[in-house]
């Protein structure tokens, strides 16, 4: 089989990973740069996507801004780029990016009244000790 060039491999990963089923091409090809590209082209579908949204119901657009969100912090908190290593996670940009969800938790909590066990030990900024 001939060698592709980065930009075909890079392509190719995208296809395998998002049109082909879990189980194929059954082997392992992760690989850091290309799991930050496959982010990267999401990202920018959503964003895409997103732009298209001009009269949908806002709850349809909170949804689709929470996957970004979340996708977003995906790709902040992992090292993808760290030549001859595995994808690691970034534990300083997890604590900040938890901290940050925990204090956007503290103003639903607050805005919602409720009283979900998590939400209140954020509040008290105690961990809880029997969940």
């Amino acid at each position: 089989m001939a060698s592709c060039s980065e930009p075909s491999r890079k392509w190719m990963y995208l296809i395998n990973h998002v049109f082909l089923p879990p189980k194929l091409p059954q082997e392992d090809d992760t690989s850091g740069p290309f799991e930050e590209n496959l982010i990267r082209e999401v990202l920018t579908a959503l964003n895409d996507f997103r732009g298209t949204l001009t009269d949908a119901p806002a709850d349809h657009v909170a949804a689709l801004n929470a996957v970004a969100d979340a996708i977003t912090n995906l790709r902040g908190v992992h090292n993808f780029s760290i030549p001859g290593e595995d994808i690691t996670v970034n534990g300083e940009a997890l604590q900040r990016e938890l901290s940050l969800l925990c204090k956007a938790g503290k103003r639903k909590h607050v805005q919602k009244n409720t009283s979900k066990r998590f939400m209140t030990d954020c509040i008290n900024e105690t961990p809880a000790t029997n969940v």
